[in-house]
């Protein structure tokens, strides 16, 4: 069965290189770079993401494609990271069948038949996938999900060894307020739940921003569920956008999170601009003597990031 299913697998990508006479090939990366300066120690630290390469091939007129992903990690070789061909099998304005089959959301060996409709403001998609573990077939339900664009609500679905006596379930739910254009502010609502047959939920996080030209207005409150119950953290800030010389747009803001649990954590100033092909973070960030956080002398962090695609 293992070998069967390798050679059907490989047969699909080869066939999905090749497949195509007047294909688009495109690449695109990314990656960012951080350094730091701590007042506590005096001390610099440096880190990076990890960067990734992407390759993608498509043709439009036989509805096919192929896209491989490589991790270039600092200092190690370069590893692949997803190598998938995907064929429409059927394609409408309303409805659509993808099959896609390689390495890809973590599976090394799969197959996936994604279906999707559109009815209106309302998208329904569901997403089976077959796949190899440990030497034996396995099915989950990647994604099922519905999407109400009047009422900005995307709900998700994930569940995973279906056909195992205990299959695990992810469930997401946001809704996004911009939908309601006569609402002052925007702002969403997301809910996250997992476990068996009847998940328990883990997070709900509330986003509310305001803007009065060129101020915004923001404040995030995250309720994460933890051993004691759910612990509260609050982000709050406001930004300003304007222009300056030779760097040109740069977004200024100043910001601040507190834990219900372990008060004041800490308070960040920042200023954030593109220029080329790379984006630019500088910030300062005041860490309070805190006990309960962990921070027995208050401190400073200067810290630049880099970021950059293409």
């Amino acid at each position: 069965m293992r070998k069967l299913f390798l050679v059907i697998l490989t047969g699909l990508v080869a066939v999905g290189v090749f497949a195509w006479s007047s294909g688009t090939l495109s690449v695109s990366g990314s990656g960012s770079v951080s350094i730091t300066y701590n007042s506590s120690d005096s001390t610099f630290s440096f880190s990076t993401s990890q960067p990734t390469l992407y390759i993608t091939f498509s043709d439009s007129s036989t509805n096919t494609g192929y896209c491989v992903s490589y991790s270039l990690p600092v200092g190690g070789s370069l590893s692949l990271s997803s190598a998938y061909f995907y064929q429409y099998l059927f394609k409408s304005d309303v409805a659509n069948l993808k099959l896609t089959a390689g390495m890809f959301d973590g599976y090394s060996a799969a197959f996936k038949f994604g279906l999707e409709g559109t009815v209106g403001d309302t998208t329904l998609g569901i997403g089976p996938v077959l796949y190899l573990k440990d030497g034996n077939m396995a099915f989950d339900i990647n994604d099922a999900y519905v999407s109400l664009k009047n009422l900005g609500l995307d709900v998700s679905v994930a569940v995973y060894d279906v056909t195992s006596a205990t299959p695990s379930i992810d469930l997401n739910a946001s809704l996004d307020t911009s939908a309601f254009s006569d609402l002052l502010f925007t702002g969403s609502v997301y809910v996250s739940a997992a476990g068996g047959v009847v998940p328990d939920i883990n997070e709900v996080d509330v986003s509310l921003s305001y803007t009065y030209d060129p101020y915004t207005f923001s404040i995030d409150i995250e309720n994460t569920k933890a051993d004691s119950g759910f612990e509260t953290a609050m982000d709050a800030g406001v930004s300003y956008s304007t222009e300056l010389p030779v760097i040109g747009s740069v977004d200024l803001s100043v910001g601040l999170s507190y834990s219900m649990a372990k008060g004041l954590e800490n308070v960040k100033v920042s200023a954030d601009w593109s220029k080329e092909l790379i984006s630019h973070s500088v910030s300062v960030t005041f860490y309070p003597e805190n006990p309960a956080a962990g921070v027995p002398k208050a401190y400073a962090e200067l810290g630049w990031t880099g970021s950059f695609s293409f």
